[in-house]
């Protein structure tokens, strides 16, 4: 399964590597992210409790900054390596006594599928089904699709994700000040389709390419999506404590740059960058937004959308931008 290389991957995305490149050519990535902390932070009382979903390395994530505000921070990924690499970043700087003599504390990291195991649960469904040479394409997806549709992903705001490593203890619903979605949604429903497509290519190699124009196919791929961007949003509103505030972060739109791009050190991405190709990776279907928030949300503050590096174009090789959305969310009660 795709998520079971998901640490190896992240360490050619993720990083202190990739920080510094955001630094010197996408500052603005940075920027929206800090504006959206401070919209959080204002609304707190002092030292919060702090989660962050999705934390890997902490790319975008100024730790280093929240560290001697926070009376406790807790990293959630399956990326343990990643975590690791941010706890000992900030450890070997901001570890100690704060400026109004507190102790500071490591953050701590808790190794967990953010899912509650949806990739293992569709897997065991695609396993049932009759994988044979030969069928015809619109046959295969029909039963995808009702791979799909018969998965079921849990509700991790009653129960929570399974804990596999790191403190041995989860993230307790109600316990945080702010809960912080580290651009980690469509991640969690991208890598069990992309499982999908491993096992179509396995059969076919055409066969992936036929899922784009099935619409059989594609409206169980977006009821699924929504089960999981849906369950997710539960997650944040269930770990918040009464008064606190969620950062919602997000990718919405993927753009291939052509290799002649031209980036600028300290410029904001240019609109007219020339693209190859671009993915919607959370079509409205899937999650309107600002809509589909304010069922269990109210906005604090305006949102913000803006566009990040994700690669640099270099020696022939395309680069790749994404377009961003991030909010700060309270809680309906």
């Amino acid at each position: 399964m795709r998520i079971e290389r998901l640490e190896h991957e992240n360490r050619r995305t993720q990083g202190l590597a990739q920080r510094a490149l955001y630094q010197r050519l996408c500052p603005e990535h940075l920027r929206a992210v800090s504006h959206l902390l401070d919209c959080a932070l204002a609304e707190l009382p002092p030292h919060p409790r702090i989660a962050i979903l999705g934390a890997g390395a902490c790319t975008e994530i100024p730790l280093e900054r929240l560290v001697p505000l926070a009376r406790a921070i807790v990293l959630v990924d399956l990326d343990a390596a990643g975590m690791a690499e941010a706890i000992t970043a900030v450890a070997h700087s901001e570890i100690g006594q704060s400026g109004d003599g507190r102790t500071l504390r490591r953050p701590t990291a808790v190794t967990a599928d953010l899912t509650g195991g949806v990739s293992a649960r569709l897997a065991a469904r695609l396993d049932t089904l009759p994988w044979e040479a030969g069928q015809p394409p619109a046959e295969v997806l029909a039963a995808v699709a009702g791979a799909l549709d018969a998965t079921t992903v849990p509700d991790p705001s009653s129960a929570g994700p399974p804990a596999t490593a790191g403190d041995g203890t989860l993230p307790s619903p109600g316990r945080f000040d702010l809960v912080i979605s580290a651009i980690v949604l469509t991640q969690l429903f991208s890598l069990p389709l992309l499982d999908i497509v491993d096992r179509l290519h396995h059969i076919d190699p055409q066969l992936p390419l036929a899922r784009d124009d099935d619409p059989v196919y594609q409206a169980a791929a977006n009821r699924f999506r929504r089960r999981v961007a849906l369950a997710h949003l539960h997650l944040l509103r269930a770990l918040l404590a009464p008064g606190g505030v969620a950062i919602f972060l997000t990718d919405v739109v993927g753009h291939l740059l052509a290799p002649n791009s031209a980036i600028r050190p300290g410029q904001p991405l240019s609109p007219d960058l020339p693209k190859l190709a671009s993915l919607t990776v959370l079509p409205s279907a899937v999650l309107a937004l600002p809509a589909d928030l304010l069922t269990d949300f109210s906005l604090v503050g305006v949102p913000r959308a803006w566009q990040g590096l994700a690669q640099a174009p270099q020696r022939g090789q395309p680069g790749r931008i994404f377009d961003l959305w991030g909010a700060v969310l309270r809680p309906l009660r």
